[in-house]
């Protein structure tokens, strides 16, 4: 990431990595989860969704989309082979270079 001139005044890189969260939550039928990443985190990112049994239910690769500071990701309550899942609570789990943070999420149908 090349700093802009406005960042390298402020000593600050305007983009960090970070697990934003979720609305709706509760959710029916989807919810849209929001995050940032660094372009030093972006490589190799991912974003995965588990059931309360640690079991995965759904991945999504993801990157960087631009130097924004918000990226989002939409779930849909579909797991990896499309079939639609149950109502409870799910965990959402973004991996980034060091950077590691799980939330919380419900699903009510």
């Amino acid at each position: 990431h090349v700093l802009t001139d406005v960042e390298a005044e402020n000593g600050v890189n305007a983009v960090s990595t970070k697990l934003i969260g979720n609305y709706p939550n509760p959710f029916n039928p989807s919810t849209t989860i929001s995050y940032s990443l660094s372009s030093e985190d972006s490589k190799d990112a991912n974003l995965q969704i588990f059931n309360v049994k640690g079991q995965i239910v759904k991945t999504f690769a993801i990157e960087q989309n631009s130097d924004t500071a918000e990226n989002q990701v939409t779930w849909t309550g579909k797991d990896n082979a499309g079939h639609s899942v149950s109502s409870g609570i799910y965990f959402y789990k973004l991996e980034a270079g060091q950077y590691i943070e799980t939330k919380k999420m419900v699903l009510m149908k």
